[in-house]
């Protein structure tokens, strides 16, 4: 396995797999001590970690690739510096351009969409804590009574 895929699909395969374990573990009432101690956990903070390492790895493959495919979008002038002697556009990309782009595009937001959600997990739990303090109001309706007589459709005075 490249280091290319290790840097993509494991952390969010990984990821993918926590915010499970968070889904179905997190209306349980014991859930909040069990899942701050694995959010404290180093297979959390690795996980995240590996994340960010693989959103810097998605975000640079899609601006060169939105650089490559659409070089009037890309800020950097590729004619006046030597970028292309840097990180040259590979052919696939010439010739095809929108080969390559949406779907790392896609990934690249797949990527974001799944550190957002890791990092939203610590700030559920504080609102589910938070929620166990309110105390809900329980109103009383006014019930009307079935009245005698049906009322007319018409007042007279």
């Amino acid at each position: 396995m490249s280091l290319k895929y290790m840097l993509t699909a494991v952390p969010q395969l990984g990821a993918a797999l926590l915010l499970l374990y968070y889904a179905c573990t997190f209306h349980k009432p014991s859930s909040a001590v069990q899942q701050q101690l694995v959010i404290e956990s180093c297979v959390h903070q690795s996980i995240a970690m590996l994340l960010q390492a693989s959103i810097l790895h998605a975000t640079f493959h899609a601006s060169s690739s939105l650089c490559c495919a659409f070089p009037v979008l890309c800020p950097i002038h590729t004619e006046k510096c030597d970028l292309a002697s840097i990180l040259p556009c590979p052919t696939r990309l010439r010739d095809f351009p929108h080969y390559d782009f949406v779907p790392r595009v896609a990934q690249c937001v797949a990527t974001y969409a799944l550190a957002f959600a890791l990092a939203s997990v610590r700030a559920a739990h504080r609102m589910k804590a938070m929620d166990a303090r309110v105390r809900h109001a329980q109103f009383v309706t006014f019930e009307r009574r079935p009245s005698a007589k049906p009322a007319p459709a018409s007042v007279y005075i």
